[in-house]
């Protein structure tokens, strides 16, 4: 799979089974996308898309990390949000989520060095909060109502890749 932003891909036909998750690719990815509030990013095998994954910059309390962050400053840090990941039905449960996490790492290590980027946040459903402490999220406070907030530190994430990926 190789992973590269979103542009004139056709997702016409991609399905993940999440009605939300495929409306947003679908029909507000490129939008915000071109205003700069996010970016997306998609999955190719074949040339078919196969998964998307859409990341944005937030700022976070070092306090909700419940001693994760409790040497850094009192403000507000910057994070890479993991917004939306969508996988489609075709593909599932062949990893290639992990593979975008995987991206998104490192992401936050590029931004890391270029602006600063403590860890990646992700408002995880009840249904994936193992697959994202596989990986090495934790438990934070915050998020939407009916996810659960979890988050990486940057320093979890050696050599590239987060615990339990290859």
């Amino acid at each position: 799979m190789i992973i590269v932003p979103l542009h004139g891909h056709d997702r016409s036909q991609f399905s993940c089974g999440n009605a939300d998750l495929d409306s947003y690719l679908k029909a507000k990815a490129s939008q915000h996308q071109r205003l700069s509030a996010n970016q997306t990013y998609v999955g190719i095998v074949d040339e078919k898309l196969v998964g998307f994954l859409t990341v944005t910059v937030r700022e976070f309390n070092r306090n909700d990390a419940a001693g994760e962050l409790a040497k850094h400053p009192p403000f507000p840090l910057p994070v890479l949000l993991l917004a939306r990941l969508g996988i489609d039905q075709t593909a599932q449960r062949k990893g290639l989520g992990g593979r975008f996490v995987v991206h998104v790492c490192r992401l936050a290590r590029s931004l890391r060095a270029a602006v600063g980027c403590v860890g990646v946040l992700v408002d995880s459903k009840a249904s994936s909060v193992g697959f994202y402490e596989r990986l090495g999220f934790v438990p934070v406070a915050g998020g939407a109502i009916g996810l659960n907030r979890m988050f990486l530190p940057i320093t979890n994430i050696p050599d590239d890749t987060p615990r339990g990926l290859s």
